[in-house]
């Protein structure tokens, strides 16, 4: 399915007096929600997406070097 991974909690910053300027701040989704989408399939294997830090990211295609080194890696995992 996904990776879902949680390094830092981020809050946006807010001046003393509470105001944040109207600032634009993005909403950062929890694991709970993440999972909460999964499960009522909102996003699906198809979707290749991952949480990071919050944000939910497209994840990059494995290219051919990749796909090469993971190949070799099972085989050799298979003979032992």
């Amino acid at each position: 399915m996904s990776a879902v991974i949680e390094l830092e909690d981020k809050k946006a910053e807010v001046s003393s007096n509470g105001n944040d300027g109207g600032a634009i701040r993005p909403y950062l989704f929890t694991i709970e929600i993440y999972d909460e989408m999964i499960r009522k399939g909102i996003l699906t294997e198809n979707d290749n997406v991952e949480l990071l830090n919050g944000r939910i990211i497209k994840k990059i295609p494995k290219g051919t070097k990749h796909t090469s080194v993971n190949t070799l890696i099972t085989r050799y995992f298979t003979k032992i």
